[in-house]
């Protein structure tokens, strides 16, 4: 019997509380408001993917996600392999690794133009050029955040042409979340947070008990503009529109997502989750077609 997709039963008004929508000016101070919850259901069986990518055994910690070459392939990391995978997106069959750096917790993966970035969880990208040729280069860019904030994942943001960085820990132990944006033309992490996610709003937005949201990966929708955000610790997607109101949480069922750390979307709003594996359980990734 297959696991049921669940939408949390939500009150009526929800509070989020954001920095700012990402096209706004650094610095100013963030605003807590009441918005009102969609009635919309996402275009996503959740519990019924269309297709199962099984992973091989060095890819049983995958983390990040995204889209390669015009799209025919997925492009993966690892959390302990200074490697990058590419998988090919109709048939799941895992190309032979590409090393780019020394092993490391790694994060999150996006190709943006003509560059492939990466993140390790203390918030340090890597630019690669011309990425697999024989003329690849690799640039690294500091910034202030460190093994504290625990970096979890990285999605792009067309709008904006930045990198979202989603932060898995807080530095001073507080319960609220961060996800900050890395601007690619100038390359530099905004000091204050895009948006910042606060644990007692999202529980306010349910009657059940929900456990503590730890972002583990990020993707902007290309049509809808909305945010998904994955939690692998609450085993909970978030959704969130451009003016950072929540519209949908969804129940992922265990079943079908042993612990979801990677996400993308096609350009077609084809939706792709990793899961990371376990020691009798191999690593997969679930695809998903949007419904009319």
């Amino acid at each position: 019997m297959k696991a049921k997709q669940r939408l949390l039963p939500l009150p009526l008004l929800a509070i989020f509380t954001v920095w700012l929508p990402l096209s706004s000016c650094e610095g100013q101070h963030p605003a807590a408001s009441h918005h009102t919850l969609t009635d919309m259901k996402l275009p996503y069986k959740f519990d019924a993917p269309d297709k199962v990518f099984w992973l091989p055994p060095e890819l049983v910690e995958i983390s990040g996600l995204s889209l390669f070459e015009e799209e025919r392939y997925l492009i993966a990391v690892q959390d302990e392999w200074g490697h990058f995978f590419k998988i090919d997106r109709q048939t799941g069959e895992v190309l032979p690794s590409i090393p780019f750096g020394t092993d490391g917790d790694y994060e999150g993966i996006e190709f943006v133009g003509e560059h492939l970035y990466i993140v390790n969880s203390s918030g340090t990208l890597f630019r690669l050029t011309q990425p697999g040729s024989p003329q690849q280069e690799v640039k690294a860019f500091e910034n202030f955040l460190n093994e504290s904030y625990d970096v979890e994942g990285l999605g792009y943001d067309r709008e904006s042409h930045s990198l979202l960085l989603v932060c898995k820990e807080h530095p001073h132990g507080k319960e609220d979340r961060m996800i900050y944006a890395f601007d690619l033309n100038t390359h530099r992490l905004g000091k204050k947070p895009v948006f910042q996610i606060q644990q007692d709003s999202i529980r306010s937005l349910s009657t059940e008990k929900i456990k503590t949201f730890k972002p583990s990966g990020i993707a902007r929708h290309p049509h809808t503009k909305d945010y998904y955000i994955l939690s692998a610790a609450a085993d909970m997607l978030l959704v969130m529109n451009s003016e950072g109101s929540i519209t949908h949480l969804v129940s992922l069922p265990k079943k079908q997502h042993y612990q979801p750390e990677g996400i993308c979307f096609a350009s077609d709003g084809t939706l792709y989750i990793s899961d990371e594996g376990s020691k009798i359980l191999p690593a997969s990734i679930k695809v998903f077609s949007p419904s009319d």
